[in-house]
């Protein structure tokens, strides 16, 4: 499962499938090249990541963020998201939008409300970019007792291919033994990998690395690990 996890994703002749929740394409107007991947990493993520376009309609939720909320994709367009929130955290949201949309980044803490009433503390972030030729805002969702690691004050700099490849197992939402399994490294490893990374791309938490990640394509694809060689 993990292997396949950042494999070209496959498409089905109706585009793809999830939550009733990303775009039905037509065949020409299927992605390729770095959107595939784009939109891959989204449906496959773990993270609750959601995709909007500047009036605040979603392009897509992945099934995660259904499952995490317990709510439908139609309750995640901009101008619902208060739904999800407490009063108090309402009340900054339509100001965060414009400032997002202004400076193309942003990242923080709220309290969200999930379907059977709970609040849950999240960390979350968003950064735009430029997908199929549309500017859109992808905004990731990570629990914080998944994001303890913290970026170190040092240089920017371009990620090394390690790098890219624990940071798009970060977005894909694997933990860190599964990805220091994954790639055969230590957890402590992974570790440094990921506040290397943060520090390089100015990321002040985990999912604002993803954010970053996805927004300014540093993920890469990662060929499926080969079966076990049967022993004779």
């Amino acid at each position: 499962m993990i292997s396949s996890l950042l494999a070209p994703p496959a498409w089905s002749a109706d585009g793809p499938d999830l939550c009733e929740a990303l775009p039905v394409l037509e065949p020409s107007s299927k992605p390729a090249g770095w959107e595939r991947l784009f939109w891959g990493v989204v449906e496959r993520s773990r993270n609750p990541i959601a995709v909007f376009d500047e009036r605040g309609s979603h392009l897509a939720v992945n099934s995660a963020t259904c499952e995490f909320f317990g709510v439908s994709r139609d309750e995640f367009d901009q101008s619902q998201l208060g739904h999800l929130l407490t009063p108090a955290e309402h009340s900054t949201l339509n100001h965060e939008w414009r400032q997002l949309w202004a400076e193309g980044d942003l990242s923080g803490v709220r309290v969200f409300t999930r379907a059977d009433g709970s609040h849950v503390r999240l960390e979350y972030a968003a950064r735009t970019a430029v997908v199929d030729g549309q500017r859109v805002a992808g905004v990731v969702i990570i629990r914080q007792k998944r994001a303890h690691e913290l970026a170190r004050v040092g240089q920017a700099g371009e990620l090394t291919r390690r790098e890219r490849e624990v940071v798009s197992l970060v977005a894909l939402g694997l933990t860190s033994p599964e990805i220091a399994e994954k790639l055969c490294i230590s957890e402590a490893t992974v570790r440094t990998h990921v506040r290397n990374s943060m520090t390089k791309l100015s990321a002040r938490t985990r999912a604002h690395l993803v954010a970053i990640a996805l927004a300014d394509r540093h993920i890469v694809a990662l060929a499926p690990t080969p079966p076990p060689v049967p022993h004779s």
